[in-house]
């Protein structure tokens, strides 16, 4: 690991992560409403489906899943700390390099989840990690991720807001890493939540005309190929392993 990795996260709840979460019952539920929508439509129908949350950081998704069903839900995470505060909630999270822990697990998940993870790796370790994320699916399983959007017109802020960050991903460059590392595209669009509150509403509606008015200069650069370019915020990509006839 590079030395300014290991110095940031050795401090990375204290240095990064808690400026922009909180570890209490009330965010947890919170988040819990949020990725309930983002990620319900892509998981497996069956709850007894094994499921692997990589990079789970405090458990925000592994506690959700559990909320929602899923009876073996297990996360793994290499920070120490946020282990700690998943296990302090009860949670089934193992304290391991990603790379190792998947290498362990041959054909023994049915969906694995990365939800803001790719984007702290390089390009060669992003290939590294699908790969073995394919051989840790079943035949049937899913690989599901969320990753920040290079469309999007906070592009900028969501590549630096964070000092490990190492890129950012468009539809097509999922695209293109699905494919070398022997997935089959099933989805790639826009993170999209829908708001509950008044306020929430607002900024939604204020949202939908920026976003429009982004789409119109993109037109006016690029073309109208781009009609159809997500701009969300994050990017959800869907992916299951490819068959061979």
């Amino acid at each position: 690991m590079d030395s300014y990795r290991k110095r940031v996260y050795s401090n990375y709840v204290e240095a990064i992560y808690e400026n922009h979460n909180a570890f209490d019952e009330l965010s947890f539920k919170r988040l819990e409403r949020v990725l309930r929508q983002v990620y319900s439509k892509y998981l497996p129908k069956d709850r007894t489906a094994r499921i692997l949350d990589i990079g789970c950081g405090p458990g925000y998704l592994v506690s959700a899943l559990r909320a929602m069903g899923y009876v073996n839900v297990e996360g793994v995470d290499a920070s120490e700390s946020q282990v700690a505060i998943a296990r302090s909630r009860g949670l089934n999270v193992t304290q391991c390099d990603l790379f190792r822990f998947l290498a362990d697990h041959n054909d023994a998940y049915d969906a694995i989840v990365a939800t803001d993870v790719m984007e702290h790796l390089y390009k060669d370790e992003i290939l590294s990690l699908l790969d073995v994320a394919n051989t840790s699916l079943t035949s049937e399983g899913v690989f599901i991720c969320a990753v920040p959007n290079a469309n999007s017109p906070f592009a900028a802020r969501q590549r630096y807001v964070d000092l490990t960050h190492e890129l950012s991903f468009t539809e097509e460059t999922l695209k293109e890493i699905f494919t070398i590392t022997n997935f089959s595209v099933l989805q790639i669009c826009g993170e999209r939540v829908t708001p509950r509150t008044l306020k929430a509403v607002i900024r939604y509606a204020m949202n939908a005309l920026f976003k429009a008015a982004w789409r119109l200069f993109m037109i006016a650069e690029l073309g109208s190929h781009v009609m159809k370019v997500p701009l969300e915020y994050k990017l959800i990509g869907v992916a299951g392993r490819r068959q061979h006839a």
